[in-house]
């Protein structure tokens, strides 16, 4: 078994106030320890977050931790843009 800690940090860069959601849409070959769904009404301008997770893999190989969805919302859930992350993982034994 190995984990892997995965630290999202998100900042609000823009001049206005915003609403997100945060997902993670997992898959049968990684197991998710922690925060995997979180939301944020009225996140300020220039405010920051961090939401902490563990991977957690049983079996040696490579691994796609593409598993987040990211949503942004602007005035009250009217405009969206999806946001997908993307993380690689490649688990192997010594030599």
């Amino acid at each position: 078994m190995c984990v892997v800690p995965v630290n999202i940090f998100v900042q609000n860069v823009s001049e206005e106030i915003i609403s997100f959601e945060f997902n993670v849409v997992g898959a049968k070959e990684v197991y998710w320890e922690g925060i995997t769904t979180k939301s944020a009404n009225n996140f300020e301008p220039r405010s920051k977050m961090q939401i902490q997770l563990n991977a957690v893999l049983f079996n040696y190989g490579t691994y796609n931790l593409n598993q987040f969805l990211f949503v942004v919302y602007k005035d009250s859930k009217s405009t969206t843009h999806t946001i997908k992350g993307e993380v690689l993982v490649n688990i192997s034994l010594p030599a």
